[in-house]
């Protein structure tokens, strides 16, 4: 994976012009999203991505997910 991060077939268009960077980021944003997927749904054993690269959420051990929407708890009430 790390090799098509640096390829031209992300970074270039077809007619040789660089690719711009929200472009570029939204499509590795998107392939490890598919990759995190398809691992939590056990067609994949192991994350085939750069320890470098960014997962976008907190992971705790036994794979019990730490994402921000699981943690927002509904506000207190408040008392007069």
């Amino acid at each position: 994976m790390g090799k098509f991060f640096k390829s031209d077939a992300l970074l270039k268009l077809p007619n040789g012009r660089e690719r711009s960077a929200p472009t570029v980021e939204k499509t590795k944003r998107v392939l490890r999203m598919f990759l995190i997927w398809a691992k939590d749904t056990g067609r994949i054993d192991k994350l085939p991505l750069p320890k470098d690269t960014p997962m976008g959420r907190s992971a705790k051990k036994g794979g019990q997910r730490d994402d921000e929407h699981d943690s927002i708890e509904a506000p207190a009430a408040e008392q007069s």
